[in-house]
């Protein structure tokens, strides 16, 4: 059957959570296709090319019907393009990671890496019984990859760079693919190349500055999770500069997360010149925020984005700047899974390890968090999982006093979450806001601890000191949690 807009979305929503390949589709006569698509050329407002093709800049031209399988898998048969096999690869692949419990963070992943090439061999080799021509050339390289094919997959990149006329937007966006293709921490070997292909791409100058920080900020955190912590700060310094080259509206990401800003400073607070580096960081990342001149006169709606870019950057920036100082005590009005419930103070520096989680309930990747430190708790009896929540003065659409919604909490973490570690509620009392109305006072944790994402992670050692910070969840950061869980007992052990 010929694949439904709403399934095809449906597919598309979740690939693009996979960090595979984005896929460029047009719709025509009320059926859905895949083809090469040319994308207008324009000019943002700051004079750098606009990287990816926005909705409005898709064509309608001669498509290629997808065709899906009955069953409901996404499996397509009959011709494909590349885009289709990188789609379907990439849903394989979520697939297969998210089957893996919290508790295997270091799953054998050369097992899974053989999976992963099991899954995209017959893929290839589909592709390759057709030619394979203009973009559909970017996403066959990362198939090959990942079919272990890295010979191939150079020279389906190499053909694309070579394509006649090939525009600057897409040069530059081929060469990031190779960066990301090639960037694996499971495959070092791969490294030097995806460094080779970085190279060509800063070589295309600063027009090309959105794709050289997104290409830097694959690596960086391939480097990171690596514990290469030099590689680390070579790619973020560079890579923080130039975010005052790249579109302004394409800077929310980043300012946002901070997860090239956290990454950069991770790596360089333990250099002894760190603490000069980091204030030129700060400088630069400011600076980012600034819109270029006339941006706001050009459209009034910069003005609150800028604000947003502000407010985001300080607490960004503030936050990281608390790496290797003495974290402060942890206060609640009451606490779930302590023998006092009632308002109490927990010092951190009584010789026990800390993963504090800032969050609330309304955040689903802060539930995921809650239920992963129980996976935490249970296997590290010694550390001492926390998480600090606050009330809102509402519960399902009422108004409510503090005590009402403490109890609302406290019944939602013992009887659906069913965790055994520390939750602490701060019950701020309503104070009034500036629109007239009420709402809590902020919580004392959040100025302690700032909240620059959802959720915050805070680790503490047996001293106080605070060692690391993440920002959101997901199985990398639960893999690195794990491993400064190890290190840090390790370190208290001598």
């Amino acid at each position: 059957m010929k694949l439904s807009i709403e399934k095809f979305f449906m597919m598309r929503a979740r690939v693009m959570g996979s960090g595979m390949i984005p896929l460029i589709y047009v719709v025509a006569a009320g059926t859905l296709h895949a083809q090469d698509v040319h994308v207008a050329k324009r000019t943002t407002e700051n004079g750098v090319v606009a990287r990816e093709p926005q909705p409005s800049l898709v064509v309608v031209a001669p498509v290629l019907t997808m065709e899906a399988t009955a069953a409901d898998t996404g499996v397509i048969t009959g011709k494909i393009t590349a885009a289709q096999a990188a789609a379907d690869l990439g849903v394989r692949i979520r697939s297969m990671v998210m089957r893996l419990p919290l508790k295997r963070a270091y799953y054998p992943m050369d097992s899974l890496h053989a999976a992963v090439t099991a899954a995209a061999s017959p893929w290839l080799a589909r592709l390759r019984a057709h030619p394979i021509r203009g973009i559909q050339l970017d996403p066959a390289g990362r198939v090959s990859v990942a079919a272990g094919q890295e010979g191939y997959a150079k020279q389906q990149l190499a053909a694309r760079l070579s394509t006649p006329r090939l525009s600057f937007a897409d040069r530059a966006y081929t060469l990031r693919i190779a960066v990301q293709a090639f960037g694996d921490r499971w495959a070092p070997e791969r490294l030097p190349t995806a460094e080779a292909y970085l190279k060509d791409l800063d070589a295309l100058g600063d027009s090309a500055a959105g794709w050289q920080f997104d290409a830097r900020s694959h690596l960086m955190s391939v480097y990171y999770a690596m514990g290469r912590s030099a590689d680390v700060a070579r790619l973020g310094v560079r890579a923080i500069a130039l975010m005052g080259q790249t579109p302004y509206y394409e800077r929310r990401p980043e300012f946002l997360s901070g997860d090239v800003y956290h990454m950069t400073v991770d790596a360089l607070t333990s250099r002894s010149d760190g603490r000069v580096q980091i204030a030129r960081l700060d400088t630069l990342y400011r600076a980012a925020t600034i819109p270029p001149p006339g941006l706001i006169a050009f459209d009034s709606a910069y003005a609150p984005m800028a604000d947003t870019y502000r407010w985001a950057s300080n607490n960004v920036i503030a936050g990281n700047a608390k790496l290797g100082t003495h974290g402060a005590p942890l206060v609640a009005h009451a606490w779930v899974n302590r023998a006092s419930k009632d308002s109490a103070t927990i010092a951190v520096d009584d010789g026990k390890i800390r993963v504090v989680e800032m969050a609330h309930t309304g955040c689903k990747p802060c539930i995921d968090a809650v239920y992963a430190l129980q996976e935490l708790h249970e296997q590290f009896p010694a550390i001492e999982p926390i998480m600090l929540t606050w009330t809102f003065g509402y519960w399902g659409g009422r108004l409510v006093e503090p005590a009402e919604e403490i109890q609302h909490l406290t019944d939602y973490f013992v009887t659906n979450t069913h965790v055994t570690y520390p939750v602490g509620i701060w019950a701020g009392r309503k104070i009034p806001n500036e629109d007239g109305g009420m709402t809590p006072e902020e919580s004392l944790n959040t100025k302690n601890y700032p909240l620059f994402g959802k959720p915050m992670l805070w680790i503490i050692d047996g001293h106080g000191i605070i060692r690391k910070v993440f920002t959101g969840y997901s199985k990398d950061i639960h893999e690195e949690l794990v491993r400064t869980i190890e290190f840090l007992q390790h370190e208290a052990q001598g």
